[in-house]
């Protein structure tokens, strides 16, 4: 199974300070893999995770930098549950478009 969030994204809002304080962001996508509901096809269930910063009433999943250079932000993990199957993908800040 291939899990893909379209138009996927790492905005950094607010660069980090060098050992003052962390870098602010968020990711973003354009849609993502849904729950199935009343007729419309999905899955079981989806979750979208990227760290302890996340405010969960916006529709981007808000991050902040950890690490010695505050750069470091948590990486973006997508699970779906289908047919008593669960499937995760892990998406990584650096190696995401910005």
């Amino acid at each position: 199974m291939s899990i893909q969030l379209t138009g996927l994204q790492a905005i950094e809002t607010v660069p980090p300070l060098t050992g003052l304080a962390p870098g602010e962001g968020y990711w973003t996508w354009t849609s993502a893999p849904v729950v199935a509901s009343a007729g419309v096809p999905g899955y079981d269930a989806v979750t979208l995770g990227c760290g302890g910063s996340d405010d969960p009433g916006t529709p981007q999943c808000e991050v902040v930098g950890g690490g010695v250079l505050g750069n470091d932000y948590p990486d973006l993990v997508v699970t779906v549950n289908a047919n008593g199957t669960t499937y995760t993908r892990t998406y990584n800040w650096a190696s995401t478009p910005h």
